[in-house]
């Protein structure tokens, strides 16, 4: 009956009753009800409308639609919507000389409440779709008003979700713009996270603060949104950095602008690499990287790296996060069989912190960490690195060699760091960590870093 609606899954039953009355030389007057009750599908979506409870009014010269139901998933639905649609007769003639326009210029009201709703939608694999085989979950809740002319209505209202829970397996930037429709509405929207939002991809997993504004035209949108690390890392080949909090995306989409979306991050994180010193001794290094630009701009973003010791330069820092430190030894005259040996540490120090990301993942989940990884490299061999974020800034992070070289002792690292959160100032760069390695059983730490 309605194009859109997915009628493998839409069931329910359609009844009303529709009276015209006309007195002796009086005007006609139309009245009537349609009652509807099911269950309401879309297609393209995963969740339904179930015990949908839906009535169409005619009340003098407004239509009147109220609708209610419980989303497949968990919440409430709510609404009620006001056409003024003049004289109803008059209307009926005019759409069937002129199609639809009639109609879709007269003017409605419409106000459309949710609570607890939960939603999860999956994306199928798009090279052209913005969210490309990703999916999306979460709770909603809030009130939208929409008023105007039907075929271009400003919708406006706030909207809160919790529990969020994204997956962006592709994240691509696409340019505004789109083709002509009956109905154009405008928006004024805001979205709030009243919780962390969990946003995993390929390469990151995060936990975001915050919100944003949609506006615009549905023909051309403007979306605008702050989104605020608490925590989270990135999987880089070389190693696993872990970010600090405070760190900023900002996302824009401008549908009149021909580039598209861009994500301008400034974030700030720390790992650690082992590698050889200048001196040639083996050598644990402390990364701080600083990472700020577009991240959805190819080469958009700009790097800064220092290391403590301090020997390091960035350009080696980089090379030994991107595992190419490493694989450069095919460019050189480095023996082959060294150079076939070095080349397969490198593809295992990457591989295999990825391949068993998922299985440490959840064991970290299970005893209460927020991240435990499995980390190689070609002087210690295999690490298992891991961390928890405690209350009031603290955290706590350790590593530990699984099996030591001969002659020498197990390598582990463990620290109580502590950091000022949302502090401003001096006081938002300074870090104190205690803590406890091979070689010393207590040593103390005060560290500054510097966004560039």
């Amino acid at each position: 009956l309605m194009d859109g609606l997915d009628a493998t899954r839409t069931s329910g039953t359609v009844g009303g009753v529709a009276v015209l009355k006309q007195a002796p030389g009086g005007a006609a007057q139309l009245s009537g009800r349609i009652e509807a009750k099911g269950e309401l599908a879309v297609e393209g979506l995963e969740d339904t409308i179930k015990k949908l409870d839906a009535s169409m009014t005619l009340r003098g010269t407004d239509l009147v639609l109220v609708v209610n139901g419980q989303p497949s998933r968990g919440g409430t639905v709510a609404s009620t919507t006001t056409l003024d649609l003049g004289d109803p007769l008059k209307l009926a003639g005019d759409i069937a000389q002129q199609g639809p326009g009639p109609v879709l210029a007269r003017p409605l009201e419409s106000k459309i409440d949710l609570t607890g709703v939960v939603v999860r939608q999956s994306f199928e694999r798009d090279a052209k779709a913005l969210l490309s085989g990703g999916f999306i979950n979460g709770n909603v809740s809030g009130a939208v008003t929409v008023k105007g002319r039907m075929n271009a209505p400003l919708v406006a209202g706030s909207l809160d979700i919790s529990g969020a829970d994204t997956t962006i397996p592709t994240v691509q930037s696409q340019p505004g713009g789109g083709g002509e429709s009956f109905v154009d509405p405008s928006f004024d929207l805001r979205v709030r996270l009243t919780d962390p939002a969990h946003v995993k991809s390929a390469t990151a997993d995060l936990n975001l603060l915050g919100g944003g504004r949609i506006g615009g035209k549905l023909s051309a949108l403007d979306i605008t949104s702050r989104l605020n690390v608490e925590k989270g890392s990135i999987r880089l080949p070389g190693s696993n950095v872990i970010l600090e909090q405070g760190g900023t995306i900002d996302v824009a989409f401008d549908g009149r602008n021909e580039s598209g979306a861009e994500a301008l991050v400034n974030l700030e994180g720390r790992t650690a690499v082992t590698a050889q010193s200048p001196s040639g001794t083996i050598q644990r290094y402390d990364i701080n990287l600083v990472v700020r630009g577009d991240l959805l701009k190819d080469g958009g973003l700009v790097l800064n790296a220092t290391s403590d010791p301090g020997d390091l330069s960035q350009d080696r820092i980089l090379a030994l996060l991107g595992a190419t430190d490493t694989l450069n030894v095919l460019n050189t005259g480095t023996d082959r069989g060294s150079a076939e040996g070095q080349v397969r540490d490198a593809l295992i120090g990457f591989a295999l912190p990825s391949l068993l990301d998922p299985i440490t993942g959840r064991l970290a989940r299970s005893i209460g960490f927020d991240y435990l990884t499995l980390e190689y490299n070609p002087f210690e061999k295999a690490s298992v690195v891991f961390g928890r974020a405690l209350n009031g800034g603290f955290s706590i992070q350790g590593r530990r060699q699984l099996e030591p070289i001969a002659g020498q002792p197990v390598r582990y690292d463990v620290r109580l760091v502590y950091r000022p959160r949302r502090t401003r100032g001096i006081l938002s760069r300074i870090g104190f960590s205690v803590g406890s390695d091979e070689t010393r059983p207590l040593k103390f730490a005060v560290e500054y870093s510097v966004r560039f």
